[in-house]
């Protein structure tokens, strides 16, 4: 049967709940993130169908100045068929004529060969720390650290987007409005932001910090807090201190991505100051 390519709708969530447990080899529900990740981006989204059959999915998510793409998906016995770049294909012409170029996404050792006959190139790797055991850091309580006020989240957004290089202004929104009681925020003598942690049920990010000894005092603040299972952290290989830091606080590398680009020109000082993803759609 020929391939069929549509938007993806709310009605089609619980029909591709068992694609992406089965893509992602879960044995747990990816419902509730694909619902908050379309609501970030409504026309972003494509479904691959046969025989009526979900068997593939994929979403962009358009920021000023470039775009991500993420929770690319196709059923194991499935894949190898076209059916990836059939999906790519049609994202990135959305994409394109939108002008949002670069492209970026972070691409499992797997769909590095896909990506690459699309045009991405390899410019940096994200790893997935998580926390093995507790581990004392060094007592960084000199730089102030405090939960964010309501009133405080537009300053959060305007150093936001001058350290991450576009305005995320829904993302941080929405992940804020989920997460009021679990982000902090860092000030200098100035009164100035110098960075931040949102720590959702079991991920620290997104998190950015001008200096690894901010981004201690956060996430000492943010390990005092419950989470759902052992918190994870994906951190950009450019950032060395990022590692160095998880380590120390008991943190171990367990999975591994690369991080891809299409069009522009390779830019990663920015990720210097990137110690946690959200997650890995919306960067």
């Amino acid at each position: 049967m020929s391939l069929e390519l549509r938007p993806l709708t709310p009605h089609d969530f619980p029909s591709v709940d068992p694609l992406l447990t089965a893509a992602y080899v879960r044995s747990t529900s990816l419902l509730d993130d694909l619902v908050h990740y379309h609501q970030l981006q409504p026309d972003g989204w494509m479904l691959a169908l046969r025989n009526e059959i979900p068997i593939g999915m994929g979403g962009a998510l358009l920021y000023d100045t470039f775009a991500r793409i993420g929770l690319m998906a196709v059923l194991p016995e499935m894949q190898h068929q076209g059916i990836g770049v059939a999906i790519m294909q049609h994202l990135l012409t959305w994409i394109a004529n939108r002008g949002a170029l670069p492209v970026f996404l972070d691409a499992t050792p797997a769909g590095v060969p896909l990506y690459t006959k699309l045009g991405f190139t390899t410019d940096d790797t994200a790893t997935a720390y998580i926390q093995s055991h507790s581990s004392t850091l060094v007592d960084a309580s000199v730089i102030a650290t405090k939960p964010l006020e309501p009133n405080e989240l537009h300053e959060v957004m305007i150093y936001d987007a001058e350290r991450s290089g576009a305005r995320r202004t829904e993302a941080l929104a929405s992940y804020y409005q989920a997460f009021p009681d679990r982000t902090f925020i860092a000030r200098d003598s100035r009164g100035m932001i110098t960075g931040y942690i949102i720590a959702q049920a079991h991920r620290l990010g997104p998190w950015i910090a001008d200096t690894p000894e901010i981004a201690e005092s956060l996430l000492q603040q943010a390990l005092h807090l419950s989470f759902s299972q052992p918190p994870m952290a994906i951190i950009p290989e450019y950032n060395q201190h990022a590692g160095l830091l998880l380590k120390r606080a008991g943190f171990v590398p367990e999975r591994h991505w690369q991080f891809m680009r299409l069009g522009g020109m390779p830019d990663l000082h920015w990720r210097r100051w990137l110690y946690g993803y959200a997650n890995l759609y919306v960067g």
